[in-house]
């Protein structure tokens, strides 16, 4: 649809640019390994966990979680990708940058909440759970995983070019999508190990709880410095 006609805008915004050139690829390869692929303001759960922690729900307005272009979400409610997209053109480096950083924070925040939830079902948490991200931005599609070996590890998976045109539809699409099918293997893989867990003894479920509880929160993103300068008195 995008392709075949001239009528779309030369420069279509995020929404249009996820809806036509993002989300099909993944949506279809997460759906050959029978995951699902949930669009458009997706509430974070680990994200709203943590900044509702110690909230008291009698005097304290429950805050609202982060929301994501997309999700893979199990029938277990867990979510195993969190995707995070940009517009296809002119996107800023600083919008780029708050994006990578959300997007990590958010897959920090839903690595605790896969292990909480795992915990309350009196299941061991595997030693290389791993949760994943995908970040959108100009013509590129970035593959993010992140697991915890003593301290959480952020890295790049693979990197691929964004078919956005008939030149590009011919040299890139095939990469693009055998990349997307190889990356929605990798999340099913990973969902199928949580079939073979382990019953937790209540020692170990309480040592689990109290380890989640000592994690280091990232709370706020990173500000820009102010310029520098001596700003003018009101009265001038």
């Amino acid at each position: 649809r995008y392709f075949r006609c001239q009528r779309l805008e030369a420069v279509p915004n995020e929404r249009q640019t996820f809806a036509d050139l993002v989300f099909p690829a993944p949506d279809g390869a997460m759906a050959m390994v029978n995951l699902a692929l949930r669009r458009f303001e997706v509430t974070v759960y680990g994200l709203t966990t943590r900044q509702n922690s110690g909230r008291n729900p009698f005097t304290e307005r429950h805050a609202p979680g982060h929301q994501a272009d997309a999700v893979v979400e199990t029938t277990e409610s867990l979510q195993l990708v969190i995707v995070e997209s940009a517009k296809l053109t002119g996107a800023s480096e600083e919008k780029i940058a708050q994006d990578h950083f959300k997007l990590a924070r958010a897959m920090k925040d839903t690595w605790i909440e896969v292990v909480r939830e795992l915990v309350s079902d009196k299941k061991r948490p595997p030693s290389n759970l791993t949760v994943f991200g995908v970040q959108a931005f100009g013509t590129e599609l970035v593959f993010l995983a992140m697991d915890f070996k003593g301290c959480f590890r952020l890295y790049d998976l693979a990197m691929v070019r964004i078919p956005n045109s008939f030149l590009t539809i011919k040299k890139n699409m095939s990469r693009f999508l055998s990349t997307c099918v190889g990356f929605a293997r990798l999340v099913a893989c990973r969902h199928h190990e949580f079939d073979t867990l382990q019953d937790l003894s209540i020692i170990n479920r309480r040592l689990c709880n109290r380890a989640i509880a000592n994690i280091k929160v990232t709370s706020t993103t990173p500000k820009k410095p102010a310029k520098s300068g001596k700003r003018k008195p009101a009265d001038e």
